[in-house]
């Protein structure tokens, strides 16, 4: 794993706030990205073991490939557990199919290597809808389970 922002100012202590622009973070495994998260900014107050995040952008890799992007407005990464938690128009897309899922809220487990959200989502692939209650999936949304779904297929009558 490897962090680096450029421009910091603030020192870790209490009452403090510590400020960097353009966040990078990733994970590699057997030399290869597992994933990486970028943000415009990151803010930590104080000792606080989490960073509050600005318009954070998530890839996904598979044998040295993006398989699939996160997009949100905001964040909160926790950097001793690598897991991190999106919220406010978050969007996901697939880069194998071109499915989209939408929210409000997605959270990430490095330990687990899944997403999942209990509010509402809608996915989109190959022109089906799919409304649910929450979910749980793989980053590509390659195994993806929808709480309580409601279909909706387009096409021609």
């Amino acid at each position: 794993m490897f962090s680096g922002c450029s421009k910091s100012q603030g020192e870790f202590a209490t009452g403090t706030i510590q400020h960097m622009t353009q966040l990078s973070m990733y994970e590699m495994e057997n030399g290869s990205y597992k994933w990486e998260v970028k943000a415009a900014e990151a803010i930590i107050r104080g000792t606080d073991e989490r960073a509050l995040l600005t318009k954070p952008v998530m890839k996904f890799y598979k044998d040295g490939k993006v398989i699939s992007v996160v997009k949100s407005q905001k964040g909160m990464l926790f950097p001793e557990t690598k897991d991190i938690d999106l919220k406010d128009d978050v969007f996901v897309e697939t880069i194998s199919d071109g499915s989209v899922l939408r929210g409000k809220t997605l959270h990430f487990s490095s330990s687990q290597n899944k997403i999942w959200s209990k509010d509402p989502v809608i996915l989109d692939r190959s022109g089906t809808k799919i409304n649910g209650a929450g979910f749980t999936a793989k980053p590509d949304l390659s195994e993806i389970i929808i709480e309580k779904q409601e279909t909706v297929f387009s096409g021609k009558s």
